[in-house]
């Protein structure tokens, strides 16, 4: 069975040295393997998530190389659970880098309201979607308010006020923390307009009463008992079938109309709807200006132009499929002439360059979909601005070094900031706007700050004062009281007239210098030319007594 085989074929690239034989000078072998050295096909089986492992198999088995894969965008591995990082807290998600778990930062604002209590219950005006509990109550909504959910889970009798809209309204399925759960029938009452634009759920026990009618383009669910079982779920009930109840036909906000066109070329969007799609090969598509929509697609193959500036809740770019299946995977650009203003979210696939003429503005994240099937598994979500491919929003970061007179702060993304912060009395910064370097007169850095100097009227800017205020002097930089003693080497500290300590041939009392020589002098002689020589004669230590002037004795007092 021994060959010359001088090769392998890929991915195995060692002959076997096992099989080998010789005979005659020529090495013939019987097989091949895979190089299982360190760093190479080193694992017996795939180590699977956090791993992209290739294989090799050979006659002693299958044999694994495998190499740790970065965290998607947008997420972190060495972060803890629950810790606190930009804006929310960081959170553990199912995708791995290795053996190190990546984490996702998650924005910690909770809108939704829960309330389990009897009696008069209040939504807050902030909640998003809310779920009230217990026996029975009357539960009172800020007036015409838009919600998420809306739960009315209730024993007895209740009553809900207000007008509002939901995307679903759950009503009954109440149980007790024991697990009770409670079988008599139940009336919940709306008094005020209900709109509920996607489903409403209910459970068999519990009659719905709307004072002044539903609205909304809803279907109905039924669960097969008080409990909200999972099983023997009755769902797409139809209006006005069963326990459904029917839409009034007038009296009803205006149902949001959304534009969709398949097409190529030209084209514009009528005024008048809240949501537009163009979907095709390539389009240019004009838009009212300064017209605002929920939802904007531009799911198109190929290089494309949209025209006119608007403001949009959610801007979905590429993720063009045809109706037979067919999804393009070439790349594309999606060029915006004008301003865009994102309020919520921008989507894109991987195939996709957007490119905004004017910016595009507002305080929104982006999701990435792992491919041109706006597939709903391997989405990357909450993707901060200025990271892959998600944008910098012109409105949110508008201050560099050469606008800014000030101090650059905040969140940074493209090389802009969110803030310009003034520093008072600054005069002068560094050229990366980082820190004030220079104040104006009469004030010197401390800390990053301009702050004023005691009993200081003017300063170098930096780290000294230059001159004092009347009765100080400058000293080290600093201001200190100014000694008018007479005959005084030092004051007191915080007296100008207080001495502490005398010149020279002056001896110090009551805080006064007293020259000791001259006194005793005045005291002996009242000749001025005698007290002159007295006092010579005192500080040379000689005989101040018998003083002779001119040859004259001087007469003692």
């Amino acid at each position: 069975p021994h060959t010359s085989t001088a090769t392998c074929p890929s991915p195995q690239t060692l002959l076997d040295d096992a099989s080998k034989c010789s005979y005659q000078g020529i090495t013939r072998y019987e097989r091949c393997k895979c190089d299982t050295a360190a760093g190479k096909y080193e694992f017996s089986s795939d180590k699977g998530e956090g791993y992209s492992c290739s294989k090799c198999t050979d006659d002693y088995g299958t044999h694994y190389k495998c190499e740790a894969v970065s965290c998607p965008i947008g997420q972190e591995t060495g972060k803890t659970n629950g810790a606190a990082c930009d804006g929310g807290v960081w959170k553990e998600t199912t995708n791995r880098s290795g053996e190190q778990k990546c984490y996702r930062c998650e924005d910690i604002s909770n809108c939704d309201f829960f309330k389990n209590a009897d009696g008069n219950i209040s939504v807050p005006e902030k909640a998003c979607s809310w779920r009230v509990y217990g026996h029975y109550s009357t539960t009172t909504l800020p007036a015409d308010k838009s919600y998420g959910d809306s739960w009315v889970n209730m024993w007895g009798n209740s009553t809900v006020k207000g007008a509002f809209t939901t995307n679903k309204l759950a009503v009954g399925g109440a149980c007790s923390s024991s697990g009770y759960c409670n079988k008599s029938p139940r009336t919940i009452t709306f008094n005020d307009l209900v709109v509920v634009n996607d489903v409403i759920e209910y459970d068999p026990f519990t009659t719905m009463v709307f004072k002044q009618g539903v609205c909304g383009n809803f279907t109905c669910q039924q669960y097969p008992d008080y409990r909200f079982s999972s099983n023997g779920i009755v769902s797409n009930i139809k209006q006005g079938e069963g326990n459904c109840p029917k839409a009034k036909s007038s009296g009803c906000p205006e149902v949001c109309k959304k534009y969709y066109v398949n097409t190529n070329g030209s084209v514009s969007v009528p005024s008048g709807y809240c949501e537009w799609r163009v979907y095709g090969n390539y389009a240019t598509v004009t838009l009212p200006s300064g017209s605002s929509y929920q939802d904007s697609w531009a799911n198109l193959w190929g290089n494309s132009t949209v025209k006119g500036q608007f403001t949009t809740t959610k801007l979905a770019v590429g993720g063009a499929c045809s109706s037979t299946g067919s999804c393009s995977k070439s790349p594309r650009t999606i060029t915006f002439d004008d301003l865009v203003t994102v309020t919520g979210v921008i989507e894109y696939d991987p195939f996709t360059t957007m490119n905004f003429k004017k910016g595009v503005g507002g305080d929104f994240t982006c999701q990435q979909y792992p491919d041109y099937r706006y597939s709903k598994t391997g989405i990357v979500s909450n993707i901060k601005q200025g990271e892959g491919n998600c944008p910098c929003s012109v409105t949110k970061f508008i201050h560099n070094a050469s606008t800014c007179n000030g101090i650059l702060a905040g969140a940074s993304c493209g090389g802009k900031y969110e803030r310009c912060d003034k520093i008072d009395n600054c005069a002068e910064y560094d050229t990366n706007r980082t820190q004030c370097t220079k104040c104006n007169s009469p004030y010197i850095l401390s800390g990053g700050k301009c702050v004023s100097v005691d009993n200081c009227s003017a300063t170098n800017g930096t780290n000294a004062c230059t001159q004092c205020n009347s009765g100080y002097k400058v000293e080290n930089g600093k201001c200190v009281i100014s000694c008018s003693a007479a005959n005084c080497k030092e004051c007191v500290a915080g007296s100008s007239t207080t001495c502490k300590t005398c010149n020279s041939g002056y001896n110090l009392n009551n805080g006064k210098c007293i020259n000791e020589c001259s006194q005793i002098c005045s005291e002996i002689y009242s000749d001025n030319g005698c007290i002159r020589s007295c006092e010579f004669a005192c500080r040379q230590g000689k005989n101040y007594h018998n003083i002779t002037v001119n040859g004259l004795t001087c007469m003692m007092r």
